[in-house]
């Protein structure tokens, strides 16, 4: 298991990660907007394909995890109103090879100051995963 913090460099099996930056938004989206029943976490990353092949990217391969151990998956409403507003989420994206490509992941959490950890996949079927701790 592989531990970074943001602006850190992750290689995970077929993919380079890294965490550019961290943000909490109760809501997100400009014409179609979406509340937050908690709070919206947005991490702001980057990764780059280093397989042969394109990989397309799923809300699976990242999970988020708080002080408590508690797991969040991605949230679909939040990913769907960045991709309306113009934002690129990362949600079933298409990555080919030896192309760097940035987007956003949005969770919803319960607390803006607890502490959390992005787990990050190698690609479907590998097993491997990093963990990226994110600091406000």
């Amino acid at each position: 298991m592989v531990q970074a913090k943001i602006g850190v460099v992750v290689n995970v099996e077929h993919f380079v990660y890294r965490v550019d930056n961290v943000s909490f938004k109760k809501t997100v989206g400009d014409f179609f907007q979406e509340t937050a029943d908690g709070i919206y976490l947005i991490v702001s990353l980057s990764i780059k394909n280093v397989s042969n092949e394109t990989r397309t990217l799923d809300g699976s391969m990242f999970k988020l995890i708080n002080s408590q151990g508690h797991e969040f998956e991605h949230s679909t409403n939040g990913s769907t109103a960045l991709e309306m507003s113009g934002q690129k989420s990362l949600f079933l994206k298409q990555c080919q090879p030896n192309i760097q490509t940035a987007g956003k992941l949005i969770f919803e959490v319960p607390d803006a100051n607890d502490r959390y950890t992005l787990k990050v996949s190698g690609g479907f079927w590998t097993g491997k995963t990093a963990d990226i701790t994110l600091v406000k």
